[in-house]
């Protein structure tokens, strides 16, 4: 009974251990900043943060107007932050992140102040891994 107990603790060991995961490697992994291709009437590359805090992903609401992405908003959420409540407006919207095209709801915010014309939330970032380190910089 000891032997058996001693191979099942092993296994237990083998498998709780495994320096793979097989799902990791079909992952593509994502910075704090990445360039993401935005498409409307035409398209802009631009650089977005990666924020796994924020629900949303947001678009700067002069960028979503000059790809006349702003015409037919979806409905509007608020949406709680540290500055308090806000109603913002959704809209759908293709982008290209890391080679992969999707398609996923924004909210439209002022983010001229903001370093970054996008955030990216986590309904945009379904299959992607983060990774939580310094912020690199991104040659325009």
């Amino acid at each position: 009974m000891n032997k058996y107990r001693s191979i099942f603790s092993l296994l237990l060991l083998l498998l709780n251990f495994s320096p793979v995961d097989a799902k990791c490697d079909e992952r593509l992994i994502l910075q704090a900043v990445e360039p993401v291709i935005i498409f409307g009437e035409t398209q802009a590359e631009v650089k977005a943060r990666v924020d796994t805090g924020a629900t949303y992903s947001s678009l700067d609401s002069e960028l979503a107007r000059r790809l006349k992405l702003d015409r037919l908003p979806l409905r509007e959420v608020k949406i709680k932050n540290a500055h308090g409540v806000s109603v913002r407006q959704i809209v759908r919207l293709k982008f290209k992140l890391k080679g992969q095209l999707r398609s996923a709801e924004f909210t439209l915010i002022p983010r001229q102040d903001l370093p970054y014309p996008v955030l990216l939330g986590r309904t945009s970032l379904q299959g992607f891994l983060v990774d939580p380190g310094p912020i690199k910089s991104l040659k325009d």
